[in-house]
């Protein structure tokens, strides 16, 4: 005879309580790997956003400065065509913006100082410079492409749009 003061679980609550813990384990470690992956594909493409912003606002202001008749689009030994331009400034200063393999690298010399060296960034998949019409050299397009591994070997890309830079110089 059973009364009511004495206290269980029953084998269908049991079984229950089973169930829902074995789908949760199941479910669990690809759920927490899918959203660890949404967070590395969010955090990476905001961090080539970034770079490529700071990058072109950075060779864009220096080319406003620049004198265009000494500008000079070429590359650099082992690099892509067109891959690096090299300019002076009104104050003198010359500068050089070029990729060096995954590099974005900026020089600046000021007249009869030191050659100072920046890597911009390490993530750089193509660059090109060019005139935006062979005759006027008053105008420059530049295209930037970025591109860094997020997770498994997988790579992702970014590439911003080509910007085009009058020369006021």
């Amino acid at each position: 005879m059973v009364t009511s003061d004495q206290r269980g679980y029953t084998l269908v609550e049991t079984l229950t309580v089973v169930a829902i813990v074995a789908t949760l384990f199941t479910l669990g470690p690809d759920l927490v790997k899918q959203t660890e992956r949404f967070f590395m594909l969010n955090r990476t493409q905001t961090e080539l956003q970034q770079d490529t912003r700071i990058s072109m606002a950075l060779i864009a202001a220096n080319l406003r400065e620049g004198v265009k008749s000494s500008i000079v689009i070429d590359n650099a030994p082992g690099q892509p065509y067109c891959s690096r331009i090299r300019f002076a400034k009104m104050d003198g200063t010359a500068i050089q913006f070029y990729q060096n393999n995954t590099q974005l690298v900026m020089n600046a010399t000021p007249p009869g100082g030191v050659t100072v060296t920046r890597i911009l960034t390490s993530s750089l998949r193509s660059l090109a410079f060019g005139f935006t019409r062979s005759y006027d050299l008053s105008s420059v397009t530049m295209t930037l492409g970025l591109q860094k591994g997020i997770y498994e070997g997988k790579l992702k890309n970014f590439h911003m749009a080509t910007e085009q830079v009058n020369i006021w110089n």
